[in-house]
């Protein structure tokens, strides 16, 4: 059995599982009344941990992939956060059907006083673009943006810089980086009296500093 295989029959439904335990415990207490003499708060509370636990495990997997070499953590990253923002959505439905019985306005007033409420209200806007997007449809339309050619668009070239994405670009001889096939390419830099020539060589260095390799050997996009 292959790697993938094992992921996909597996991995991903052991993980699948162990994410829901913790409700399925939940909601065990709940009909058995084991949560004590407040279960309002005993919701909040358990729905509350679990957020911050797997959010912390969904950051830690691009680190430790990092660290470790290990690929195949990424597979159970997406999974991870959507159960994430399941938890959320169970946080924050607890607080406004049984703790303010749907009275937005002082649900609002809330927000705006508690900060911790505020912070935990910010962090669920902040969580639905992402749970969105995470589907497969969206992920393909990701990828297809980031293969489409920036045509020197500032917007188009950050985002793809701010995902790593490499493509298209290659290193000088002095160590720059060179975007090739684009409008960038044929920009030069402006000449002022008494200052020294920045002509650029063929090697995409100015020539004023081609004998000084140690000021243009890192990039500052990809260090």
């Amino acid at each position: 059995m292959s790697l993938s295989t094992w992921v996909r029959r597996v991995g991903k439904p052991v993980v699948f599982v162990a994410c829901l335990v913790p409700f399925s415990l939940l909601v065990t207490d709940l009909l058995q009344g084991q949560l004590g003499a407040n279960p309002i708060e005993e919701i909040t509370h358990r729905t509350g941990d679990w957020i911050l636990i797997l959010l912390f495990i969904t950051l830690g997997i691009t680190p430790l992939r990092r660290l470790t070499g290990w690929g195949v953590l990424i597979q159970f990253r997406r999974m991870l956060g959507l159960f994430a923002f399941f938890y959320a959505v169970a946080h924050f439905s607890t607080y406004v059907v049984f703790d303010h019985f749907f009275d937005l306005a002082s649900i609002v007033e809330d927000i705006a006083v508690r900060p911790y409420v505020t912070v935990g209200f910010t962090s669920l806007v902040l969580l639905i673009p992402l749970a969105v997007t995470s589907t497969k449809g969206w992920v393909k339309r990701w990828r297809a943006f980031r293969k489409r050619p920036t045509d020197g668009k500032p917007f188009n070239s950050w985002v793809r810089t701010a995902s790593g994405d490499r493509s298209g670009w290659e290193r000088s001889p002095c160590g720059q980086p060179k975007r090739s096939k684009s409008k960038l390419n044929n920009w030069h830099p402006p000449q002022f009296p008494g200052m020294p020539s920045m002509a650029k060589t063929p090697g995409g260095c100015p020539s004023s500093i081609r004998s000084w390799p140690a000021s243009c050997s890192t990039s500052v996009w990809f260090s």
